[in-house]
């Protein structure tokens, strides 16, 4: 546990439109790095228009005003530029990434298509066109579906994570409603930009500082906070009916702590032992090498601003789905109730260490690293001083974190099979509602 991370020197400020920004020289390679991140996500379509905040921040990155989008790929290609888009829940990022000796032209229109895109009508028909065949086509996918609808049926259709996208409501999204959702989402306020290249942080500060504070757009949003899903008293499943499915594929889980909940470290330690170890976990030791009745199985534990989800997932053989679940349950409630080893608790130490280090590698990482920090209201010592804090974490507390705070009575179940041969097993658990896999989630 000798791994210790220490970020390069940076400056950090906000401008007076409130973006707030971080400026920090790496000399690797002569490139330059500028990534944005947006409090806003998916969490943040209107109600009915679900899928508009993605469409958007696609669009987005179709070209500035002043252009046509053909224009824009065209000045990009040329001169070897990369965009980045990565759209969440909570929040979006979008960025670009050019060799240092043309930034001075990336920058500038990479900065001009947040404040003023395009929005063209040829490329909205295009990018709505391509969303509504990607869903379609999700339809073949019973992972896809297991995990849409495992958030539908946890959060319902009153939280913003229980409103997914559809084939029908994207259909329903008109460019001017794209418009709004731009000026309603993309602004300065809450928004967090990184900058990192081959230069000195006082020449990306003279030629990018302007630049960056003249975008006011955007009004200041009021703060929402999203509340958890009620936790279940009991099982409750959703069977999605896949008359063609010779397997059925299972997610399972219930609410769990926020991203800054006192147990999150501990409670993260506790879920490597009993399913996010991959081969070493509890849940894959018991259903795959001694059963044999799935080929993987695994927990996470998703933590949120304000919320959190504790799931598993896993595939099995139709006929195999009451003893599959039935495990999993045994195993949970073993983990929850006597806890786990010293033993198990050092492997799990020893991993969160060791892989913390694969997610500092190369500039683009830290600076996902710097955002996320800043998302959730940490600063930079949380990861400088992470060895020393997983390594403080005593067995005590994670075996009190995983009974106390990880435990629920219940379970929300999704599967996605073959109706005739699994709702029988599935009702051994719990009220069963089915629905056909072409169902909206």
């Amino acid at each position: 546990m000798t791994f210790r991370y220490s970020f390069p020197p940076m400056k950090e400020y906000e401008l007076q439109s409130a973006l707030r920004t971080i400026w920090l020289s790496d000399h690797e390679q002569p490139v330059l790095d500028v990534t944005l991140q947006l409090e806003a996500g998916r969490s943040s379509d209107p109600q009915g228009l679900e899928g508009c905040a993605e469409i958007m921040a696609n669009l987005m990155q179709k070209g500035p005003l002043s252009g046509t989008h053909e224009e824009h790929v065209d000045a990009m290609e040329q001169v070897g530029a990369s965009q980045v888009l990565d759209v969440g829940d909570e929040h979006m990022t979008v960025g670009v990434r050019s060799l240092r000796k043309w930034a001075g032209e990336v920058v500038p229109r990479f900065w001009e298509t947040l404040g003023g895109p395009a929005l063209e009508k040829k490329e909205f028909d295009r990018v709505k066109r391509e969303m509504i065949t990607a869903l379609e086509a999700e339809y073949a996918d019973p992972a896809t579906l297991a995990g849409k609808h495992f958030q539908s049926e946890l959060y319902g259709s009153g939280h913003p994570l229980g409103r997914i996208a559809t084939v029908q409501s994207v259909k329903r999204i008109t460019l001017e409603d794209v418009r709004a959702c731009h000026d309603r989402l993309v602004t300065p306020r809450g928004s967090c930009a990184v900058v990192a290249g081959d230069e000195s942080v006082e020449r990306m500060e003279e030629q990018w500082k302007g630049l960056f504070g003249r975008w006011q757009g955007g009004a200041a949003r009021p703060e929402s906070k999203v509340f958890p899903a009620d936790t279940p008293a009991c099982t409750r499943v959703r069977l999605v009916d896949k008359p063609d499915s010779s397997q059925t594929t299972v997610i399972m889980g219930h609410p769990a702590v926020r991203e800054r909940h006192e147990a999150r470290n501990a409670l993260s330690l506790g879920n490597y032992v009993l399913g996010g170890g991959n081969f070493s976990s509890r849940l894959m030791q018991q259903i795959r090498s001694r059963t044999g009745k799935t080929y993987g199985i695994a927990s996470q534990l998703i933590s949120n601003r304000d919320f959190g989800t504790f799931l598993v997932s896993t595939t099995t053989q139709n006929h195999q789905v009451k003893d599959v679940l039935s495990t999993v349950m045994e195993v949970y409630r073993e983990v929850t109730e006597r806890g786990v080893t010293d033993e198990e608790l050092e492997k799990a130490k020893q991993f969160a260490i060791g892989n913390l280090a694969f997610q500092l590698e190369g500039i683009g990482n830290v600076a996902e690293k710097l955002l996320w920090l800043r998302f959730y209201g940490y600063d930079n010592s949380y990861i400088e001083n992470y060895p020393s804090t997983i390594s403080a974490v005593d067995i005590a507390a994670v075996n009190s974190a995983l009974q106390n705070v990880l435990a629920c009575p219940g379970f929300v179940i999704a599967a996605v099979g073959k109706r005739s041969e699994v709702e029988k097993q599935l009702k051994e658990f719990g009220e069963v509602r089915t629905v056909h896999f072409r169902s909206n989630p």
